[in-house]
């Protein structure tokens, strides 16, 4: 577990000093960037931990039980009221993190849908090229999605 000296920072110190690390994470422009820095900031536990506690909140906010989240996760019951008392009462973080996820694949959704329609409106023309090569990269396209989550 992480260990916090027992000398505390005064608080202007640690003002400077988080704010010198949001800074650096707004800062990192695309994927491999962020991925470079939470290399470097992050132990490997410390990125479990984190990534575990973003999927409490996910699930959460998807309204999976207990239970399940403590299946798919492998974390305590504790660990879980944690982040759902953070959601409920303070966390702003988590609920904008859920909130846009769960928007972002609302609209993937809806696109999903529309892509089936036009599917399903060129399965009269079954057999053509441009059909097959549709159908094939919408199966792709899902089955890339599916890992993701």
């Amino acid at each position: 577990m992480a260990q916090i000296s027992k000398y505390p920072l005064r608080s202007e110190v640690f003002e400077k000093i988080f704010e010198l690390l949001t800074k650096a994470i707004i800062n990192a422009t695309n994927k491999e960037e962020t991925e470079a820095l939470l290399e470097d900031l992050l132990t490997p536990t410390e990125k479990i931990i984190l990534a575990k506690r973003l999927a409490i909140a996910v699930l959460l906010s998807k309204d999976y039980s207990y239970k399940t989240i403590k299946e798919i996760l492998h974390v305590s019951t504790p660990t879980i009221a944690m982040v759902n008392l953070s959601l409920k009462y303070k966390g702003r973080g988590f609920k904008l993190f859920t909130s846009r996820l769960l928007k972002e694949a609302k609209n993937n959704e809806f696109w999903n849908k529309v892509e089936d329609l036009v599917l399903a409106a060129l399965g009269s023309v079954k057999g053509g090229k441009t059909y097959r090569y549709l159908r094939e990269e919408l199966r792709r396209k899902k089955h890339r999605q599916k890992t993701l989550l």
